[in-house]
């Protein structure tokens, strides 16, 4: 490969090598090797003419309309496995037992974590679950959950038979969930738009995309789910002396790097790691006018 085809695939598409091919439904897309650079702008090309969300993977819904097939997402459920017995929720879940489940099989801890003190929100820088699903694969990490744009859930890992590498030095602490959004605003889908956000942590006011209603929903559903399946409070942090409003930096104690300062609820996570700005300060509104507190840590 020369350097600019190189190039052309990384900007397209960073895991090009590893995803390309695997969804890959024939000539409807293009008649280059899945192996090559260029074959990444054609599937680039393929989604924008055909109005999904563009990336330049060849994930299920590109692969369907390619093969001139309409596109069929999981149904889902309402229940989350927690070591193989359904536990009720009020969302949509596509559990690891259906089919359409991503499921890691890899990347995880395999001793389990059932009492964590945090639930880490994070957003994926993807464009859908089944891409942030792939990404993770490829670089041996996993997560909890998965929310992707419609609101749907994706379980990821039964929590009684793992621990995820999701947030670095409180994976053994914590449950996590990836919620979908490209954040950039070269990534709004012009069929359906996102609502523009602003980025608002340490001080950033870099415009950004922001979530959609149905995410929003279901986000808030998650959230006090698993606070009411674990030991977790539903409580999000402040900074000392600023009660009444999210702290939207990271959160240190002395000496106690990486452990949000002994607060348990749930957290960004960037509250927990100073390199992260990930989910942004869009959701904690919906999630205090549901009921959860806010306390100084």
């Amino acid at each position: 490969m020369t350097p600019e085809q190189l190039e052309c695939a990384t900007q397209r598409n960073p895991y090009w090598q590893q995803r390309l091919g695997d969804q890959w439904a024939g000539d409807a897309i293009s008649a280059l090797a899945v192996d090559s650079a260029e074959f990444a702008e054609d599937v680039y090309v393929f989604q924008e003419t055909n109005g999904l969300g563009a990336d330049g993977i060849c994930g299920p819904e590109t692969n369907a309309r390619a093969a001139y097939k309409e596109y069929q997402p999981p149904a889902g459920t309402e229940y989350i496995l927690i070591n193989d017995r359904p536990i009720p929720c009020d969302f949509r879940v596509v559990s690891p037992d259906e089919a359409g489940a991503l499921v890691f099989t890899k990347g995880y801890y395999s001793d389990p974590l059932l009492n964590p003190a945090l639930f880490v929100l994070h957003w994926d820088a993807a464009t859908s679950s089944r891409s942030c699903y792939d990404i993770l694969c490829a670089r041996n990490l996993s997560v909890q959950f998965m929310l992707d744009t419609d609101g749907m859930v994706y379980q990821g890992l039964d929590p009684a038979k793992g621990t995820c590498l999701h947030a670095g030095q409180v994976n053994r602490r914590s449950w996590g969930v990836e919620i979908c959004n490209p954040v950039y605003l070269k990534y709004q889908n012009k069929n359906h738009p996102r609502p523009i956000s602003t980025m608002q942590v340490r001080g950033d006011k870099s415009q950004i995309l922001g979530f959609y209603p149905e995410q929003v929903e279901a986000v808030v559903k998650l959230c006090h789910w698993v606070c009411e399946q674990t030991s977790i409070p539903k409580q999000l942090p402040a900074k000392k002396g600023q009660p009444g409003k999210v702290y939207n930096s990271y959160i240190q104690g002395p000496g106690d790097k990486w452990l949000v300062n002994g607060f348990t609820g749930v957290c960004a996570h960037f509250h927990q790691n100073d390199d992260k700005c990930d989910p942004g300060m869009e959701l904690w509104d919906a999630l205090i006018a549901s009921g959860f507190a806010i306390v100084e840590v």
